[in-house]
């Protein structure tokens, strides 16, 4: 079989990373109205993703690390953005009675845990990922200005049980702080193929429980205070800024951020991911398959990957049957193995490890943009194989809006067509020439399923 870790890989984002990655760049340019951002403060049980959280806002993998506990900061991490937003990460709790009896100190709770008590707590402060202040403060006198919030993320993850000790700690944050500054977030740990890790289930169950803690310390129940995201690809994240600005009176500094993301998400996402794919299918048609492997084995594989693609676009998880990729394999089977072979000597030489000279391969690698799978194809070569894939991809995004598939053979020759007139020598930038028709339509159709994920 074909060792998994050489076959090309799709790396093109979904709507809720380009969704972060516009809020990241908002929140690090200086606020140019005055608007002072809130302060932000996280907390829940540990490893349910506060400093996953924190570090997707912040752009960044490990400014907010752990210690050997995994995801359980033993300090309260502060970090101050450009635009005024203040993230405070506390140690988890439900886990560690030293942890969560530091986190009470800083919240200004009474500790609870008696032979876990603490006396001090580390504060460290970030400014333009430098630290800018470590100190320690007596547990009981941690200064109000610095951790007191103005709005708790309280981070839930439901695909783990919620243990008792949880549910005392949660109703004494609702007793302290009141719901309406409290927002809820549910998140939703996803594999590196989109599977999410809790069911249906498990997610109502969790609103339940949120629901009846509510109730038990006789506090209203609002819906609107919990949210569904991903803290660690950024899906949801405009939904929990909404909420924050709607629990924090219409705060016009949040509400700006969520306004200049929307306003940008859409048109980059459809180039980036049309990029990607075109990229891809460059790519993965000329992978070599293993010496056990069927013919064209690996150009079905492609086909697999974008449909599960196209379906973690619409924000949810697609299974790929035999009657969706049988197209595609009747397809092959009218390549000859000489076009599959020359695609890929083509290939291998396009990419400098044959004759083609380097300073041509820099010129053409600079025009796509520096990506080496944008500029892989040889004009002397077969694009058939490719030409395949790329129609795969207008069948995987109509799959994924839940429609009656198209005629693969003429979008196949209608790619095949395109590539042959081009060269391929730009596919990044040209990539529009390349696919088949109404795929910019069809992934917009998807991205709109997706809502705000």
């Amino acid at each position: 079989m074909t060792d998994d870790t050489t076959r090309p890989l799709l790396n093109g984002p979904t709507l809720g990373a380009v969704r972060a990655w516009l809020i990241q760049e908002r929140l690090a340019q200086p606020a140019a109205n005055g608007l002072l951002l809130p302060r932000v403060v996280t907390t829940g049980k540990t490893r349910s993703g506060k400093s996953t959280l924190g570090n997707l806002l912040v752009g960044a993998d490990d400014l907010l690390w752990s210690t050997g506990m995994p995801d359980s900061t033993d300090t309260v991490v502060i970090v101050r953005f450009p635009r005024g937003l203040t993230y405070v990460d506390l140690p988890g709790v439900a886990g560690d009675g030293r942890l969560e009896n530091q986190n009470r100190a800083a919240l200004g709770l009474e500790q609870s845990l008696e032979p876990a008590r603490v006396d001090s707590l580390r504060v460290l402060e970030f400014t333009d990922h430098r630290v800018v202040h470590d100190r320690v403060y007596p547990a009981a006198r941690i200064p109000v200005a610095k951790v007191g919030p103005d709005l708790i993320f309280y981070l839930l993850a439901p695909h783990e049980a919620v243990p008792q000790a949880e549910e005392s700690y949660a109703k004494d944050v609702l007793r302290a702080f009141g719901p309406e500054r409290v927002v809820f977030v549910l998140n939703l740990f996803h594999d590196a193929v989109g599977r999410r890790a809790a069911t249906e289930r498990q997610v109502e169950d969790v609103r339940q429980r949120l629901e009846r803690w509510h109730r038990e310390v006789g506090q209203a129940f609002d819906p609107r205070r919990v949210v569904s995201a991903d803290c660690r690809t950024g899906a949801g994240l405009p939904d929990l800024l909404r909420a924050a600005t709607d629990a924090l009176g219409g705060d016009r500094g949040l509400a700006e951020v969520i306004t200049y993301q929307n306003e940008r998400a859409l048109p980059i996402c459809r180039r980036k991911v049309q990029q990607a794919v075109a990229a891809y299918a460059a790519s993965a048609a000329s992978a070599v398959p293993g010496a056990d492997d069927p013919a064209g084995s690996e150009v079905i594989a492609a086909v697999r990957t974008l449909f599960e693609y196209a379906g973690r676009l619409a924000g949810r998880q697609v299974t790929v049957t035999d009657a969706q990729l049988r197209p595609f394999r009747a397809l092959l089977a009218r390549v000859s193995p000489e076009d599959g072979e020359d695609f890929i000597e083509g290939f291998t030489n396009w990419i400098g490890r044959g004759e083609v000279a380097a300073d041509r391969w820099e010129t053409e690698r600079a025009r796509a943009g520096g990506e080496r799978g944008a500029a892989v194809l040889h004009e002397a070569v077969s694009e058939r194989r490719p030409a395949i894939v790329l129609a795969a991809w207008a069948q995987a995004l109509r799959n994924a809006l839940g429609r009656r598939g198209g005629d693969p053979a003429a979008m196949a020759e209608q790619a095949r067509r395109a590539l042959d007139r081009i060269g391929a020598t730009h596919l990044a930038e040209r990539y529009a020439e390349v696919l088949p028709d109404d795929c910019d339509h069809l992934l917009d159709g998807v991205l709109a399923a997706a809502g705000h994920a």
